[in-house]
């Protein structure tokens, strides 16, 4: 019996490209440990906030399993190649200032203006036009 090489399944993946493919801006709010898939939702996202305590990790190479192809891609045209393989290789937890240090986190908010700030961002995102918002992602890969 072998080993799959792919830790989620399709349907996951088919939700990431759907996410990262969405013409309106789409924010991660992020608290608590964010590892594996939902890593790779996190990825797809066009903003990623977050409290001072969340935690990131990838554990599939501790799995015995490959990362999904476009997590690894992502993740190294957020962070850059060397910070992806530490990620995916090391396969250990990063603070949430190693994750803003690698550009993985946008922007580190307390938990007493964490909603209110997301709630910013959206307001400010709904203001503009959803041909703005989906024109400005076609012209950043």
């Amino acid at each position: 019996r072998s080993t799959p090489l792919y830790s989620s399944a399709a349907s996951d993946v088919y939700k990431r490209q759907t996410l990262h493919r969405l013409p309106c801006m789409t924010i991660a709010a992020l608290n608590g440990t964010v590892a594996g898939g939902a890593m790779g939702m996190v990825l797809a996202c066009d903003i990623r906030i977050s409290l001072a305590d969340a935690k990131f990790f990838y554990p599939v190479m501790k799995m015995g399993y490959l990362p999904q192809p476009s997590d690894a891609l992502r993740l190294s045209k957020i962070c850059g190649s060397s910070r992806a393989k530490f990620i995916l290789l090391a396969g250990q937890k990063i603070s949430c200032k190693t994750a803003y240090e690698f550009g993985l986190v946008d922007e580190i908010v307390s938990e007493d203006n964490f909603l209110s700030r997301i709630d910013e961002l959206c307001l400010g995102i709904s203001n503009s036009k959803t041909n703005q918002t989906s024109a400005i992602k076609e012209m950043i890969p």
